[in-house]
């Protein structure tokens, strides 16, 4: 146990003087960055943080996980006083496992005669194999009152699998799983543009743009086949929009990739290999096979936007056996934020999870990093740019970009621990080969969904709305309606999530 004093010494410079938050690296690199933003999810932990609890934040890698941990400990020392040693960071990446229990019993004697309230935030948890049993072993003991934990970590299904063996001891608090997504669209705005976005924040007030309730009551109002005039006076703001959705095409919602961009302009081939190993990490980390997983990736990409079986993903790798061997991939993926499935719903209702399914990417970067690790140019960044010329490349992106944000506007009518896009966003397609790329069913509503990301924008794009009686398509640039249909642009359209 001798080096644990210590490592708790260095992640903690705080005990040393609470000002001393803002000298770890990771604060440091954040109040470096010239683009940054304090999460939403910041004040949503912060508003249950004196709750006897235990939270677990997940996430795509390199969404800001820790800065946000950190975030949390500096408004606990600055504006909640709390006493700086009652707050204990840990990083899980470098103890070993029979020592996760000398951790706790240290700290806990360290701190045993301060009857106040203990604040514990363990970084990269999923490292820890079976870590739950020692939180139910304390809290069995009713060693957890008076504290507030949260673990963070990158694997969404073993941290699932980890509380669901704390049945009753996680304490108190109506969604305790958190998830930190990448930025969307509205996000990355303010982000990436600040100065111009605090200049239209007021106007977007004035058009019902900002508050939650207002842009879900919009967007349901367009399958009644009516623009909202705010929509129309949104318009004024599309150079602005367009120009910025095409960066975001580039970046996505990764605020490391984000600030690499804004600031050179570029991005270095380095940023992708090392995000790319970082992934590949994660996989091997949850027993999946790197080659089979690099297979699998390469041929999802080949049929990208396009239903298939998993016998037609399975005859484009090496994968051996049954052809069910594919399915615990694509799960793994998910549960580490990379991918998830579209189910094929059928008019009467019926979903179908033994035909065809589409499988999308979670943010349009990852994308763009699968196709160029495949082509390994001499030039990432350039061959990335050159891709982006490319009307159905641009297409698919666009596709990627809404299937990502109609999961966030479904989790946002819903928004609770047992949410699953896989049972909210679908697609259609029937016997006479009408299709329609997406489908949310929201209290048991349909919504039609297709995507023509293109300049102009036909009556037969509608076409697989009428069976239906509504629905919107998302162009480029165009606005209109069309019988009970309405056509916008994507850009516009984003600004409803």
């Amino acid at each position: 146990m001798a080096d644990i004093p210590k490592l708790m010494g260095e992640y903690n410079p705080w005990w040393f003087g609470w000002s001393k938050v803002f000298e770890t690296p990771c604060m440091q690199k954040y109040e470096n960055s010239k683009f940054k933003k304090e999460p939403g999810m910041l004040y949503r932990i912060m508003e249950t943080i004196d709750n006897d609890s235990l939270v677990t934040l997940s996430g795509l890698r390199q969404v800001g996980k820790t800065t946000l941990i950190h975030l949390i400990i500096a408004k606990l020392l600055r504006d909640k006083r709390v006493v700086p040693e009652n707050i204990l960071y840990f990083s899980c990446e470098c103890l070993k496992e029979e020592k996760f229990s000398d951790l706790i019993d240290y700290y806990s004697q360290f701190r045993k005669d301060d009857k106040n309230r203990k604040y514990l935030f363990l970084d990269e948890i999923c490292h820890i194999k079976n870590w739950s049993d020692e939180f139910l072993t304390l809290a069995n003991k009713g060693l957890l009152k008076d504290h507030s934990i949260v673990v963070s970590g990158s694997h969404a299904g073993e941290i699932k699998e980890s509380v669901e063996r704390l049945p009753g001891r996680r304490g108190k608090g109506d969604s305790l799983d958190k998830v930190l997504a990448p930025l969307k669209f509205c996000e990355f705005l303010e982000f990436a543009h600040p100065i111009v976005f605090s200049q239209i924040k007021n106007r977007l007030f004035e058009l019902n743009l900002i508050k939650t309730k207002d842009k879900q009551a919009m967007f349901f109002s367009l399958f009644e086949g009516k623009i909202p005039e705010s929509l129309i006076k949104l318009q004024q703001y599309q150079k602005f929009l367009d120009d910025a959705l095409q960066e975001y095409f580039i970046c996505g919602g990764i605020p490391a990739v984000i600030n690499e961009y804004k600031i050179n302009n570029t991005l270095p081939t380095e940023k992708y290999s090392n995000y790319y190993g970082a992934i590949m990490g994660d996989i091997k980390k949850i027993k999946l096979k790197e080659e089979y997983s690099k297979q699998i990736i390469k041929a999802l990409l080949q049929m990208y936007s396009t239903q298939f079986s998993w016998n037609e993903l399975k005859k484009r790798t090496e994968i051996v056996g049954s052809h069910n061997t594919v399915g615990p991939y694509i799960d793994g993926f998910s549960k580490l934020y990379l991918a998830n499935i579209v189910y094929q719903k059928s008019f009467d209702g019926d979903i179908n999870y033994q035909k065809e399914r589409k499988v999308y990417f979670h943010d349009p970067f990852l994308f763009s990093l699968f196709n160029l690790i495949f082509e390994n140019p001499q030039d990432y960044f350039a061959s990335q740019k050159l891709k982006l010329l490319n009307t159905e490349y641009q297409s698919k992106l666009a596709e990627t970009i809404v299937y990502d944000h109609l999961c966030r506007f479904g989790f946002s009518l819903s928004p609770n621990d047992l949410f699953d896009p896989r049972t909210s966003i679908f697609f259609y397609r029937d016997s006479k080969d009408r299709e329609i790329d997406f489908l949310l069913l929201s209290n048991g509503v349909v919504y039609p969904i297709e995507v023509k990301y293109q300049e102009t924008i036909n009556k037969s794009d509608y076409r697989g709305f009428h069976i239906f009686k509504k629905g919107i398509v998302i162009s480029k640039n165009t606005l209109e309606t069309n019988d009970n249909f309405v056509s916008l642009p994507l850009s516009i359209f984003l600004m409803l999530i």
